[in-house]
């Protein structure tokens, strides 16, 4: 039955059922084998309706739960699916909400890395920037408390995201507070960790209000500590602050 899983698309929801309640209960683990499928059976088969797709979208909320290299190809999957269009031009984005909540609600680094490509691919989408939004603070939480607390986790240099500064200039069109609040905490990832490319965006850090300027203040110092040739421009913040008083 394996052997033919992928081809199942073509037939009717009593098959296609039939073939996931095989190895539910013979061989549940092989079912990371057949993602695509099974996201499609959850998510596209036209010819099932809401209360059918609803086995399938279990299977891989079961999936996310219990196993780590299946979480992590459903992230990916979703993060293709983000970026696919159905025959009438419809964004498929919106369906990969409800999978992309449950999975970052453990860290992981293979399935955050696509997590995080999925909202730095969609966040000038008007739409969708609440939900992104909201999503990329849950990550980042769950990210730095996880790391915070395995000091011997093995990828620890790559474990964050490289092009934070991407998703952060957008943050800062939408929410300085939380723009604020998210560069502080990468800034406070332990030195091992490579947070990216977020030197390139202190100059954002000078536009920020009088009324946080600790908190700007703790970046710089955290910041110089990770990078030295960033003193030059904390002393130029620190002018331009004084410069306000």
């Amino acid at each position: 039955m394996a052997r033919v899983f992928n081809h199942l698309r073509c037939i009717n929801y009593a098959s296609a059922a039939e073939a996931v309640d095989y190895f539910v209960h013979a061989d549940f683990e092989a079912l990371r084998e057949y993602l695509s499928t099974i996201i499609y059976f959850a998510e596209l088969a036209e010819d099932f309706n809401e209360e059918e797709k609803l086995k399938f979208k279990d299977v891989l909320f079961r999936l996310i739960e219990t196993d780590a290299e299946a979480k992590s190809t459903i992230a990916w999957h979703m993060w293709s699916l983000s970026n696919a269009k159905s025959s009438s031009d419809e964004s498929y984005l919106n369906k990969t909400f409800k999978y992309i909540h449950k999975i970052v609600e453990k860290y992981d680094q293979d399935a955050f890395r696509s997590v995080y490509s999925l909202i730095n691919d969609h966040f000038n989408n008007a739409n969708h920037q609440q939900k992104l939004l909201s999503i990329c603070k849950e990550c980042i939480r769950n990210e730095f408390e996880y790391l915070s607390t395995h000091p011997e986790y093995p990828n620890k240099v790559w474990a964050p995201y490289y092009r934070n500064s991407e998703i952060l200039k957008t943050i800062f069109g939408l929410s300085k507070k939380d723009f604020l609040h998210i560069f502080k905490v990468l800034s406070q990832y332990a030195p091992e960790c490579d947070i990216g490319d977020i030197r390139n965006i202190v100059d954002l850090l000078f536009e920020l209000p009088r009324s946080q300027q600790q908190d700007v203040a703790d970046i710089f110092e955290n910041l110089v500590d990770r990078y030295p040739t960033l003193h030059e421009k904390k002393k130029q913040w620190e002018a331009a602050s004084k410069g306000h008083d």
